[in-house]
C-alpha cells in the first residue's frame, strides 16, 4: 500500500505523525488479514514498535503486510512500513510491527481461520518465531509473566536522588488550624429584669402599673404613671 504524505499528515517540524503510520499499517494489516481468511476480520492487538526514520512532507509511505502464523480463529501479520523519496527512488526502513487479527463469522462470534501454506526455510522460521510471540500474548493476558522491565537510563539522563525522610518529621503531627480572631461588635444595651419583678403593661392596653421599670426610670425617665398622666389614655377609656 502507498501513501503520499500531505501537510494533514505531518506535524509542526514537517514528519508524518506516528498515529498515522499507525492508522496506514492497520489498514494495510486488515486488507491482508481478510483476504487471507475470506471473512471480516478485527484488530485483536500490536506488538511493540519504535520509529526509526522519519517521513517528510511530499515523500512517499511504503506498508506492506503478509501473513507468518495462522491459528485457530487468529492470524498474525507483519507489517513493514518505509519511506521513499520519489525524486530518487532511494528507500529506508521506518517503522515494523506484528499484528494480530481475528476473524468473525456471519453470527459476529470468532470463526476457524484457513491453515497457512509454509513452504520456504524462511516461512517456517517465521511462524515457529510466531508460536513463541502467541504463546508469550497468552502468558502476559493471563497474568502468568511479570511486567517487562523499566526502561533502561540512559547516560545523558541524571538520576534523581532520593533524600529519606527523618524520623522526627514523620512522626511530627499536622500543624493545627490558627484560631480565627474574635471580633467585637458593638449591641444595644440590654435591661436586665429581676425574676420576681410584677410584668410591665403598656399604656394602650388600659392598664397602668403602679410599679416603674428601674431600667426605663433610671434610663429615659418615664414611668408607667408618667404615660398615663400624659398621655391621657386612661381620662379617654373612662369616658
Amino acid at each position: 500500500m502507498t501513501e503520499y504524505v500531505l501537510p494533514t499528515h505531518a506535524n509542526a517540524l514537517g514528519n508524518v505523525f506516528g498515529g498515522q503510520i499507525l492508522a496506514w499499517m492497520d489498514i494495510c494489516a486488515a486488507i491482508c488479514a481478510q483476504r487471507h481468511c475470506g471473512t471480516v476480520c478485527v484488530t485483536a492487538g500490536i506488538d511493540d514498535l519504535a520509529f526509526e526514520q522519519p517521513v517528510k512532507i511530499g515523500q512517499v509511505v511504503r506498508v506492506a503486510a503478509h501473513v507468518t502464523a495462522a491459528f485457530h480463529s487468529s492470524v498474525e501479520i507483519q507489517v513493514e512500513v518505509r519511506g521513499e523519496d520519489p525524486a530518487s527512488g532511494h528507500t529506508w526502513p521506518c517503522v515494523a510491527a506484528f499484528l494480530t487479527f481475528v476473524a468473525l463469522g456471519p453470527n459476529g462470534r470468532p470463526c476457524a481461520v484457513p491453515p497457512l501454506l509454509v513452504e520456504t526455510e524462511a516461512e517456517r522460521a517465521l511462524l515457529a518465531q510466531a508460536s513463541e510471540r502467541r504463546s508469550h500474548r497468552l502468558a502476559r493476558k493471563r497474568g502468568a509473566l511479570p511486567p517487562p522491565p523499566p526502561t533502561q537510563r540512559r547516560p545523558h539522563q541524571r538520576q534523581r536522588r532520593q533524600q529519606p525522610t527523618p524520623a522526627r518529621l514523620a512522626r511530627r503531627p499536622a500543624a493545627a488550624a490558627p484560631l480565627r480572631p474574635r471580633i467585637h461588635v458593638p449591641h444595644q444595651r440590654r435591661v436586665e429584669r429581676s425574676p420576681s419583678a410584677p410584668p410591665r403593661c403598656s399604656p394602650l392596653s388600659g392598664a397602668s402599673s403602679t410599679t416603674p421599670d428601674p431600667g426605663l426610670s433610671g434610663t429615659s425617665g418615664y414611668s408607667s404613671a408618667a404615660l398615663s398622666g400624659t398621655s391621657g389614655y386612661a381620662s379617654r377609656s373612662g369616658s
